[in-house]
């Protein structure tokens, strides 16, 4: 549809610049078939040209709104950025799944390298649109989980799509020379994708490094350090990470969510909704000091519930939380910084490392039900009746009363069929029901 402008038009003593609003955009503008632009504000010899700017200010405009919103230069630097880390862990994987004392098996892994060098080149020369297409599925997850809108048709899609490839042709050769130790760096391979891509990806590695005052050095062995500012995705808060990590692993149990939950925003109370990328080793292992100091029930006892993290830790309490729970604690914020390290938040996971060596069994470090206390658990007033059986869930109810009474282990319990329940005869007895577990 063709849009009319009337640059001089005048309604009310005002010039206005009519626009018709194409057929197809008009639910976009909830229906509205055209808009108006005063122009009284500008000087009549003016008004022509800045007409003329206009209808084509709307003509882009419009076909960016049927385009959808594309990748913007700095959404592609993230993202590669966060292929070449990956590349670099690949490439040392399988330098390092490669004895370098045996020569034999030095030349087999350089051939196996080569061959699949060999049959990818052969692969995109053959059918390159196939092998994007086939790219497409993954730059899909990457971008809907990083939450950028994009077009498969926009130039930065493509430009980004070519770059992976590129790239993935580059870490063969990157590959050989760790295997052959040649010497290069991972900051040399980091320069080569920077030339051969054409995208200024790590400039922090063209800065002059400038010595550092040796009585500030926080290591005197470190001659030179260079900062490096965060990028935008290493300034996400950790609220907003948390939330799109457990967003990721879809339907989980709600027990599952609320100790992810819990585990991770113990972060949050250490240090408040601090970027993910701001965290260093040395923040974490004081974290970890602050953590085996936390109370057992801090929720639920009186004494602990209206205090906050720190509160807590200055009380210096006997009665800790296990050395399970603080490890379990460490594995979730471990694996959430080895996702936040895949989706370009973090450069380094701090609390690599940091579980605790247990000194004693898990199952020694809870405390053990008396006599007495089993007893009264298990006694039909109120076994029988506080006990609510889930629908379709009848095995939770069974399975403690068959361990008190059979002394049977879990594993020998929850393995159990109805063929396993039979009644023997005895010897001078009557018949008797028993568990058949052979």
């Amino acid at each position: 549809m063709k849009n009319s402008y009337s640059p001089s038009s005048k309604s009310n003593r005002s010039y206005l610049l009519r626009t018709n609003i194409p057929i197809d955009l008009k639910e976009t503008f909830g229906g509205k078939t055209r808009f108006h632009i005063s122009l009284k504000d500008v000087r009549n010899k003016e008004r022509h040209l800045v007409s003329i700017f206009l209808k084509s200010l709307t003509t882009q405009l419009f076909n960016e709104i049927r385009m959808g919103k594309t990748l913007s230069l700095d959404d592609i630097k993230e993202i590669l950025k966060v292929e070449v880390r990956k590349s670099i862990l690949h490439s040392h994987h399988v330098h390092l799944g490669t004895n370098p004392f045996n020569p034999e098996e030095r030349e087999e892994s350089l051939e196996s390298v080569s061959l699949r060098e060999v049959k990818f080149k052969h692969e995109i020369y053959e059918d390159l649109l196939g092998y994007e297409k086939s790219l497409d599925i993954k730059m899909e997850g990457i971008l809907q989980s990083l939450g950028i809108e994009y077009n498969t048709n926009s130039v930065n899609y493509k430009q980004l799509r070519r770059s992976f490839v590129k790239l993935y042709l580059l870490r063969y050769d990157w590959i050989k020379d760790l295997i052959k130790e040649t010497g290069r760096t991972d900051d040399d391979f980091r320069l080569e994708v920077e030339e051969k891509l054409k995208v200024e990806l790590f400039p922090e590695l063209k800065l002059h490094l400038k010595p550092v005052i040796e009585n500030y050095a926080p290591e005197p062995t470190q001659p030179y350090q260079v900062e490096k500012p965060l990028t935008s995705h290493q300034l996400t808060p950790l609220s907003v990470g948390i939330k799109n990590y457990i967003d990721e692993k879809g339907d989980i149990r709600p027990v599952s969510f609320l100790e992810i939950t819990h585990s991770l925003n113990l972060m949050i109370e250490e240090w408040d909704d601090i970027p993910i990328g701001s965290l260093t080793r040395e923040m974490t292992t004081k974290f970890k000091s602050h953590i085996i100091q936390l109370p057992k029930n801090r929720n639920k006892l009186p004494e602990y519930k209206d205090k906050d993290f720190h509160q807590l830790v200055e009380m210096n309490v006997k009665d800790t939380i296990s050395t399970t729970t603080v490890n379990k604690h460490f594995t979730w914020c471990s694996s959430f910084y080895d996702w936040s390290i895949n989706h370009g938040y973090s450069n380094i996971n701090p609390f690599k490392g940091l579980k605790i060596k247990r000194k004693i069994r898990p199952r020694d470090e809870r405390d053990r039900f008396t006599e007495l206390e089993l007893k009264k658990i298990f006694g039909k007033e109120n076994y029988i009746h506080f006990t609510n059986i889930e629908k379709g869930k009848y095995e939770l109810y069974w399975t403690p009363l068959i361990g008190v009474f059979s002394g049977l282990r879990l594993g020998e319990i929850t393995s159990l069929y109805l063929d396993n329940i039979k009644e023997i005869k005895g010897s001078h007895r009557e018949n008797r029901w028993c568990f058949d577990i052979l």
